[in-house]
């Protein structure tokens, strides 16, 4: 506090008020409203600043002042005094958003400008909407020629009211030609605990985009034979890699033991891709290591002695060295002994984590080795921890 008051360049009292923001350390709040109550005495850093503080504190004796800055059109602020109102406002506060983006926002002569506003009132309104914005949204929401963006946020903010209203809405939205709004309302219907609800986000996890079935996937957290069927077929067929990966974790996280003869079979694959048996190892070394430690041991034994499965043990290799386990023994033992340096060094990482009693001596020969270079230096330096 001494040095932001004793400060002269604004560099350096910007960077010490976004430090107390980021730490959510109040004790610029007297420096703060000061700022937001004199605009016109302080830099544009300093104003932001500022309000990124105001937000990240909650600080409450701000609001007239955020307001102010919307109320008069200071444009060159707007953005940072809505994304700050967004998380200390409260119904009044969300009611003068609706008012800023139905008779000000309008007036903003630069389309980019008024669509980055819009955005930002959404996104404010995703944390504070109520009961008396309903209309406003589904207006928006409705609204074919506005920004699809900003209508997936709407739709987001409209979750915020909670009523049978809002549900069937949602559900309508779901049957959208627009592909964003769909995977908005799939995660706005998330939000709602009804069979029917998350009947839906089965069905959306086959909708035929992508986006759609990664946020009905990411929103299941239910379990039923259903769920389990279809993430165990978008785990083996799915045509977009980052939803097999997606399944398989959540397979794991739900317990699906319907999945566990694929899962073991897919790691224990040659030919498989690389990045799904690594994705398996990883989620069930999380969750079920006794499940996998067999495999995993066996398979990165294996793919250390190869010449054609280095891309395997590197990939498999920075996983293990993760998992704190002395089950790992074997498997750090094999990558210390090898000539590869990436892999010795993902050995000793292991090592690192897990301080195994059985390693210790293939440890001290890396320490004794004066051509070892910089694995010498951490070998030395994990004896001495």
């Amino acid at each position: 506090v001494d040095s932001f008051s004793k400060a002269k360049s604004i560099a350096l009292k910007t960077t010490i008020i976004d430090f107390f923001a980021s730490r959510k350390l109040n004790s610029l709040d007297n420096f703060v409203l000061e700022i937001l109550e004199n605009l016109d005495d302080y830099k544009t850093s300093e104003i932001n600043a500022s309000l990124y503080y105001a937000g990240e504190n909650a600080l409450k004796d701000s609001i007239p002042h955020i307001i102010s800055i919307i109320e008069n059109d200071r444009f060159e602020f707007a953005e940072g005094a809505l994304k700050a109102l967004g998380k200390i406002g409260g119904d009044s506060e969300a009611l003068a958003l609706v008012d800023f983006y139905q008779n000000t926002v309008a007036m903003v002569d630069d389309d980019k400008k008024e669509v980055i506003l819009k955005e930002a009132i959404m996104q404010a309104l995703e944390n504070i909407a109520f009961g008396e914005c309903l209309n406003f949204l589904i207006e928006v929401v409705e609204d074919e020629n506005e920004n699809v963006m900003v209508r997936a946020l709407a739709i987001s903010a409209l979750s915020k009211i909670e009523t049978e209203e809002v549900f069937k809405k949602l559900l309508s939205l779901y049957y959208s030609q627009e592909a964003l709004i769909r995977a908005s309302s799939v995660k706005a219907i998330s939000k709602f605990n009804s069979d029917e609800a998350r009947k839906l986000l089965v069905q959306a996890c086959k909708d035929s985009q992508y986006k759609v079935r990664k946020e009905a996937i990411d929103a299941i957290n239910f379990t039923s034979d259903d769920v389990y069927e279809c993430l165990l077929y978008r785990a083996k067929m799915d045509p977009e890699m980052s939803i097999r990966m997606l399944s398989i974790e959540k397979l794991v996280s739900l317990n699906a033991t319907i999945a566990d003869d694929w899962l073991l079979k897919t790691f224990n694959d040659d030919s498989a891709n690389v990045q799904l048996r690594v994705k398996i190892a990883k989620e069930l070394l999380k969750d079920r290591l006794d499940f996998i430690i067999k495999d995993v041991e066996k398979v990165a034994i294996k793919a250390v002695s190869s010449n054609t499965e280095k891309k395997l043990a590197y990939e498999l290799g920075r996983v293990i060295a993760k998992v704190k386990t002395d089950s790992t023994a074997k498997i750090a033992e094999s990558y210390i002994k090898s000539k590869d340096v990436l892999i010795k060094t993902l050995g000793l990482d292991m090592f690192s984590l897990n301080k195994y009693p059985s390693i210790i001596p293939l440890v001290e020969e890396i320490k004794n080795d004066s051509k070892a270079g910089a694995l010498q230096k951490r070998a030395i330096s994990l004896l001495k921890e």
